[in-house]
């Protein structure tokens, strides 16, 4: 295994510290006002969201696997928005499925056992950094009927 810097385990150790701080002082209004935050700015067809405080408050929930899909979950149920489904897939929620792996792939599996949407979302889903046999339980419960096709030209 490569020895790592001290001053990159330090700076690790430093960004644990204030996520775990960030997470822990969210309340109902924060989480209300990161979600709303990051719908409006992420159903524009443009990429200036990708770099907002919005976008990197919730990148910063999906560390917690509890939290990261309570975000989810939110954003999921408050939007119809396609851009913003493609976005929260290939993005948040890979991220949230990469970070986690199979500890959450059972949560991940339930609501697309029961959600034709969240199916639909889960085929934005890359293989990341899943291991193929996770990937292939991601695949399993998505469905490809080709629902985002019509945004293939666009900024997602």
């Amino acid at each position: 295994m490569k020895k790592r810097h001290p001053d990159w385990i330090k700076y690790q150790s430093e960004a644990r510290e204030r996520r775990t701080l960030f997470i822990a002082e969210l309340d109902e209004a924060a989480k209300k006002e990161i979600v709303d935050g990051w719908v409006k700015e992420c159903s524009p067809e443009d990429t200036s969201a990708i770099h907002s405080e919005f976008v990197r408050q919730l990148s910063i929930c999906m560390y917690d696997p509890n939290l990261g899909w309570e975000m989810i979950l939110r954003i999921f149920n408050s939007t119809d928005n396609k851009l913003c489904h493609l976005r929260l897939g290939a993005w948040h929620l890979e991220s949230w499925l990469a970070i986690h792996r199979s500890s959450v792939i059972p949560r991940v599996e339930n609501m697309a056992s029961s959600n034709l949407l969240f199916r639909r979302l889960l085929s934005c889903v890359y293989q990341n950094d899943l291991s193929s046999v996770e990937y292939e339980r991601i695949k399993l419960a998505a469905i490809y009927d080709g629902y985002f096709d019509d945004l293939s030209n666009s900024n997602a």
